[in-house]
């Protein structure tokens, strides 16, 4: 569990938050705010936001809110009764999320639960949309009677009532040996209405009387907190006429703080928020955040979000096949210019006469084609003898070979090469032989220089050539 939290009290005109931590047993209120929203400019969802951005409270804290009487119903229904629960709601069905559990180890009957849908999910929301994370959503009962019993230990012994008063409703809880046995909250009125200070000791008479089918014994203890302390007449009939024993319930007796959060007896609340947190069981069934299912979404506006959506993607795949596409023509316009430079210059150094460029490639191809028609007009006026027409005689035939030297000295010519085998060097000297050009055809094998799978061998032709030797020539 988290080492700290926030309690979280969102009042029709306040806000009130309280972040406590918990070390080695011992409470601590480490920030507190309480902030009235009656005016139009005080917006509740920047008060919220500026608890993480300026009044230090850590945005990564579970927070805890209540949900205010107005917004939650709970009764107790037979077993037999679960079935048509909804005449027992006082909430139509669309305006209403309800919800039928287990009432603790009473098997006989179930706990119906009714929340506003419009409050609930107004508090939940505003919460997430603050950037703080709601872990929990808590009645309002629940939250007194947990600061009651944190800070005064006593009550886990005894049988007690708490009157708690906010600026807009009273709550009755009735606590049994530390555990909530009822409670009820109705509107609030100003203090010194002698009718409604009557009204409030039978609405408690009848509870514990309907709780525990007796009256109310004297001396019983009922803890006063927050704005109920301001009720003295109240306070006076209680101790004068029915001598039950009111105690002032001090919120921070076992909980550490700054002195002037002491001062705020308001905080009670909020507080009391974080401290169920920290003492709730795992399976809390006070919890009511297990209510919060996603709302039914209007399909117009889903199918206008979604429209948009995909125009969007299409509007962004677009750009990105222009620039795409500009960028591809950009880089290939760039390899054609380097490509006309390097012909260019390539034109050049072969031609370094012409002067007039317009093609390279189209020029020099003429020239090829010149040098060609140059070549067939004189070729039959050549010595069919020279080095390049024996050449040319010599590879009509010639097998698979990786030559190593050529040499044309005088009347010989002389090859150094391998071939594949044996065979088929000499089916080649057999052919040479029989050409009129060759006089004589000797094939010597290598041996220094043989391969094993290679035929290492040297070939010496003899010419028909005049007397007149050429010079060395090295191909």
């Amino acid at each position: 569990m988290a080492k700290h939290c926030i309690g979280l009290d969102i009042g029709p005109n306040w806000i009130k938050a309280v972040q406590l931590t918990r070390e080695n047993g011992r409470y601590r209120i480490q920030h507190s705010h309480n902030a009235l929203t009656r005016r139009k400019s005080d917006n509740p969802l920047n008060i919220l936001k500026d608890l993480t951005a300026v009044r230090g409270f850590d945005r990564r804290s579970p927070v805890i809110i209540n949900l205010p009487p107005d917004a939650l119903f709970q009764t107790e229904l037979k077993t037999d009764e679960t079935s048509h629960f909804e005449r027992f709601s006082p909430l139509i069905a669309d305006n209403a999320i309800s919800e039928i559990h287990p009432n603790g180890e009473n098997t006989s009957t179930k706990q119906l639960t009714v929340v506003r849908r419009k409050i609930y999910h107004y508090l939940l929301t505003m919460v997430r949309q603050s950037g703080l994370k709601c872990r929990s959503i808590i009645p309002t009962a629940r939250a007194i009677h947990t600061v009651a019993l944190v800070n005064h230990p006593e009550l886990s012994d005894q049988r007690v009532t708490i009157f708690y008063e906010d600026t807009r409703h009273c709550y009755l809880i009735i606590s049994d040996l530390g555990k909530l046995a009822g409670h009820r909250a109705f509107p609030a009125r100003s203090s010194g209405d002698d009718s409604f200070d009557q009204a409030i000791v039978n609405e408690l008479d009848q509870t514990w009387y309907s709780l525990f089918g007796q009256a109310m014994p004297k001396q019983t203890p009922v803890y006063i907190a927050s704005h109920a302390g301001d009720r003295l007449d109240l306070i006076n009939h209680l101790v004068s006429e029915r001598q039950y024993r009111v105690v002032e319930l001090d919120p921070f007796a076992q909980v550490d703080c700054e002195e002037e959060i002491r001062d705020d007896y308001t905080l009670c609340l909020s507080e009391g928020l974080a401290l169920h947190y920290f003492n709730a069981s795992r399976q809390d069934q006070d919890n009511l955040i297990r209510l919060a299912k996603p709302q039914p979404k209007d399909s117009s506006l889903s199918v206008r979000k979604q429209t948009f959506t995909a125009l969007i993607l299409a509007g962004i795949s677009l750009v990105s096949w222009l620039c795409g596409t500009l960028l591809e023509r950009y880089v290939l316009e760039q390899h054609y210019s380097d490509l006309k430079d390097q012909i260019r210059m390539t034109f050049t150094e072969t031609v370094p006469d012409e002067v007039n460029i317009i093609d390279e490639q189209a020029q020099l191809s003429q020239r090829l084609n010149d040098l060609k028609s140059d070549a067939g007009m004189i070729s039959p006026y050549l010595i069919p003898q020279t080095g390049f027409a024996v050449w040319n005689q010599l590879q009509e035939n010639m097998p698979e070979l990786t030559i190593r030297e050529i040499i044309l000295e005088n009347n010989q010519f002389q090859i150094t090469a391998l071939a594949q085998n044996e065979e088929t060097v000499s089916r080649w000297q057999k052919q040479l032989e029989n050409q009129a050009v060759f006089s004589h055809v000797e094939i010597i094998p290598v041996n220094e220089a043989k391969s094993e799978e290679m035929f290492n061998f040297r070939m010496k032709i003899e010419l028909h050539l005049p007397e007149e030797a050429s010079d060395k020539e090295v191909l």
